[in-house]
């Protein structure tokens, strides 16, 4: 048999290696992946087909006749194929191995019946026109099983279009459209114009393979290789092979064969570090857009969880507050003797409750702050007030507990200090809890100083102790929330973290800064916070 390299030869066979190109890239994406794996066999199945026809075109009267049983052979394995890749595409689907032996159980059934001379009766060679093909009369059964096999495929596609959404959606519209627009054309030039006797065409079906190939490998690598310029570049790349195949091809002189044929592979071996470097890359990026997918996705989960915990605390914080605030005044009358006379020890044990209540109380208040920063309705309600007047007040509470504690809490206002706008509620707790800070980490015997100053338009409010002071690492963490000092829990344990995080948002909600201040471990601390004296906001 004399290889025929004609016109339409020549076509079948860039077609038969554009679309191996695509399947290897295919397989190169990841042969684990189940659909890769199957669609590379429908490729093929698909690249038999068109090599068939090659030799069929090339086969004289002798073996045109074999030839042409194996032309019609090789479209059944790409109909079983098909409708086998319908099942894992875009999704493998569950207990599928039985309906996939049955399906090629079908096609090998086919074949003998292709084989045996009961399809094809014979071929008739006819110079300077396409062979002309002798049909029994069963040859209705090869085209129903043809065209029930793609139909089935068909209309598994079209459910599954109807199932998915998003990128599925997508991929299956390119496996859609690819396959409908390609079998449509093969069907009639290569099923029903030979069966009428035409067969001018019967080989056209083999090159609308490449719209198939093109739009299924679309469909699959779909969201993997979007950009252009690689795919580009890949599409250049083969084209530069094919040309340097042919170009070997056609060489008669041996040593322009040699180094032609050097050319073609340097450039085959280029071409395949190039595909493996892209698809490296890409698979990178892959990876970084899934990770940045589920990174978003437990964002808005966090995000949603923070949102109902912090309803829940808001929640829960009122429901505690007011039989506190019962138990608290209940106790308040047992110490003064509205209940009757207690005795020492009783009042004494009715007072360690009492503390316990009160710390109890102020815990309450500080989760229904946060609760209320956090969801956005913690308001500021500004009055002008006397800064000097409220702290001196502040201080004069607390002076008991740090007598108690055997420290001087000292207050030196500044002289002549204007009337400034801030919440006197709110100011009064960020104090109270600088200065019952610097109570519990200042040892006995140590000295705590309450200062005001005015600086350029803000009042200074300062706390100096004599404490424990705060290592350089901590001072920029200290306003965090549920954030303490190393080593703070040794010193005292029942702080919750907040105090500092709720005082940083009432001074900023003021227009004022906070920050500390240290030179270290067992240097002491002064905590500053600013308050500005003009205020343009209104008020009520």
């Amino acid at each position: 048999m004399d290889f025929l390299l004609d016109k339409i030869n020549t076509l079948l066979i860039l077609t038969a290696l554009f679309n191996v190109a695509l399947a290897l890239i295919i397989l190169s994406k990841g042969e684990e992946e189940e659909v890769n794996i199957a669609y590379s066999l429908n490729i093929v199945a698909i690249t038999g087909w068109i090599l068939s026809m090659i030799l069929f075109r090339s086969a004289n009267q002798d073996t045109a006749l074999f030839w042409c049983r194996v032309l019609y052979t090789t479209p059944t394995f790409i109909a079983s194929s098909f409708l086998s890749f319908t099942y894992v595409f875009p999704r493998r689907e569950k207990n599928i191995k039985n309906k996939i032996i049955f399906y090629f159980l079908i096609n090998f059934a086919l074949i003998f019946f292709v084989i045996w001379p009961v399809l094809i009766k014979e071929v008739n060679v006819r110079p300077g026109q396409e062979k002309e093909i002798i049909f029994s009369g069963y040859y209705w059964i090869y085209v129903l099983y043809i065209l029930s096999f793609f139909f089935a495929g068909f209309i598994r596609l079209f459910k599954k279009f109807a199932q998915s959404k998003g990128i599925e959606r997508m991929q299956v519209i390119y496996l859609l459209v690819g396959y409908f627009i390609a079998a449509n054309f093969a069907f009639v030039t290569n099923l029903i114009l030979p069966w009428l006797g035409i067969f001018g065409f019967n080989w056209m079906g083999q090159v609308f393979t490449v719209i198939m190939v093109a739009f299924t490998t679309y469909a699959i690598i779909k969201h993997h290789l979007l950009n252009v310029k690689v795919i580009a570049a890949e599409i250049f790349m083969f084209l530069i092979i094919i040309l340097s195949l042919f170009d070997v091809i056609g060489t008669t002189n041996i040593k322009d064969f040699l180094w032609r044929s050097f050319f073609f592979l340097f450039m085959l071996f280029f071409a395949v570090l190039l595909v493996k470097s892209v698809l490296r890359e890409v698979e990178q990026k892959e990876k970084l857009k899934k990770i940045t997918a589920e990174l978003a996705e437990a964002n808005k989960k966090l995000t949603r969880l923070d949102k109902a915990k912090t309803e829940f605390v808001s929640i829960a914080s009122h429901q505690l507050r007011t039989p506190l605030s019962v138990i608290k005044g209940y106790l308040s009358m047992l110490i003064e003797g509205d209940f009757g006379r207690l005795t020492k020890k009783q009042k004494n044990i009715i007072g360690v409750v009492q503390q316990n209540t009160d710390r109890l109380i102020r815990l309450v208040n500080i989760f229904l702050d946060v609760s209320r920063i956090e969801s956005g309705r913690f308001q500021i309600n500004k009055g002008k007030n006397n800064l000097n007047q409220v702290l001196s007040g502040i201080i004069d509470q607390m002076k008991v507990e740090a007598d108690q504690k055997q420290i001087k809490l000292n207050f030196v206002p500044a002289q002549d200090l204007p009337d400034i706008y801030f919440d006197n509620d709110k100011i009064q707790d960020v104090m109270v809890n600088l200065i019952d800070n610097a109570i519990k980490y200042t040892p006995p015997g140590g000295r705590i100083e309450v200062r005001t100053k005015p600086m350029e338009g803000y009042v200074v409010v300062e706390v100096e102790d004599s404490g424990r002071g705060i290592s350089y690492d901590e001072l920029d963490q200290l306003f965090d929330k549920f954030k303490r000092g190393d080593g703070i829990y040794k010193v005292d344990t029942t702080g919750s973290g907040l105090g500092l995080y709720i005082a940083k948002k009432i001074i900023e909600a003021h227009g004022g800064n906070i920050w500390a201040e240290s030179s270290g471990i067992g240097q002491g601390s002064t905590f500053k916070f600013t308050l500005p004296i003009s205020d343009n906001v209104s008020f009520n």
